[in-house]
């Protein structure tokens, strides 16, 4: 957090002049805009933009204003509070949200079945989410005949495939290179006691702090 201060014109001076220069290229014009016809006629108290640090770095910023007239004089005082994180946040929730909307789009033209599951930075699963799409290859319908566990999945497998499909699927989650994809056939029993062949596919993308989504379809 910073803190500036001083009158409402040298905040003018300085928003077009020299603090301007510190302001992301794609920020500038919206600030400037902002800053002059609301900023300074007391429309809003804050803007958010991406500033340049002293070493050099892009960092995200929301500034807040408050103008307070003293002997017939306005000043003007502003905190800058570093919101780079928040931002981050956002923008990987958002990448996240798109990405979703694109493999639910890639299922529905494949006619498969995708499943989600979620793992910690040491491999442990922490949740594992099976879609309707999914359940419904199998004849099943919801949470109830098909629970939110690996042993839905993995007690249909046919005996001869189980070790192989297990090992592959370990090997896979336990990789830490990002190489590695799970790509494997194999028979599971339906709902109906019919066996029937699938093709599973999926890879892992570890996050920074070593967690693990890995998104799969069948």
């Amino acid at each position: 957090t910073d803190m500036m201060e001083g009158t409402a014109e040298d905040f003018i001076r300085l928003e077009n002049g020299g603090t301007m220069n510190t302001i992301h290229p794609d920020d500038r014009e919206e600030v400037a805009y902002l800053f002059r016809h609301h900023v300074t006629r007391n429309n809003t108290n804050s803007l958010t933009f991406r500033k340049l640090t002293v070493q050099n770095h892009w960092i995200w910023v929301n500034v807040h204003y408050a103008f307070v007239k003293e002997n017939d004089i306005q000043y003007a005082y502003c905190t800058y509070v570093n919101i780079t994180e928040i931002k981050l946040r956002e923008q990987l929730a958002e990448e996240a949200k798109r990405e979703r909307a694109a493999i639910r789009v890639l299922h529905d033209m494949m006619k498969s079945g995708p499943w989600y599951m979620e793992f910690d930075e040491n491999g442990n699963m922490i949740s594992v989410t099976w879609t309707n799409t999914f359940r419904k290859m199998l004849g099943y319908q919801n949470t109830e005949d098909f629970p939110d566990k690996l042993e839905s999945w993995s007690d249909l497998l046919h005996a001869d495939d189980k070790e192989r499909v297990l090992k592959e699927y370990f090997d896979t989650i336990h990789d830490y290179t990002g190489q590695k994809t799970y790509d494997v056939e194999y028979r599971m029993i339906t709902k109906n006691h019919e066996w029937r062949w699938y093709h599973a596919f999926g890879q892992l993308s570890r996050r920074p702090d070593g967690s693990m989504p890995l998104r799969m379809r069948a």
